[in-house]
């Protein structure tokens, strides 16, 4: 019973997944039609179709696919770490200390991007930092 609602609630997400996917492809500045988005991403479509679709919407899409999957890998990996199922960000101090280098580099420099200056000062703490933790 359980494993068949899963295959089902996947498969719904797989659907609507690719839904998005088919109206983000055609909607736009540029509208393109459903049908020519599916011969556009064959290869078979006019020249404004494929440049719209392979050159330009597409590696957004994919992009935005694969990054969305490691936010979601990450969710899994602390959820996992933390042995928790309802674990946030919150429980191991990620917001907090977001929030608090945000307001110090504010702050401190005077504008949230920080002149190129100090650009090798945060590269040298970070890998100071980091590399006795990989040790």
């Amino acid at each position: 019973m359980f494993e068949q609602r899963a295959v089902v609630v996947n498969l719904g997400l797989l659907v609507t997944l690719l839904l998005a996917c088919m109206l983000y492809l055609s909607l736009g500045s540029v509208k393109v039609a459903p049908g020519a988005v599916l011969q556009a991403l064959l290869g078979n479509a006019d020249m404004m179709a494929n440049f719209v679709v392979q050159e330009l919407r597409l590696p957004r899409l994919t992009a935005a696919c694969f990054t969305g999957a490691a936010f979601a890998l990450a969710g899994i990996l602390m959820q996992t770490l933390a042995r928790n199922r309802l674990a946030t960000p919150g429980i191991i101090g990620i917001d907090n200390g977001a929030t608090a280098f945000a307001v110090a580099s504010i702050v401190g420099v005077g504008f949230s991007i920080a002149p190129q200056p100090w650009h090798w000062r945060g590269n040298y703490c970070r890998s100071t930092y980091l590399w006795p933790c990989g040790r």
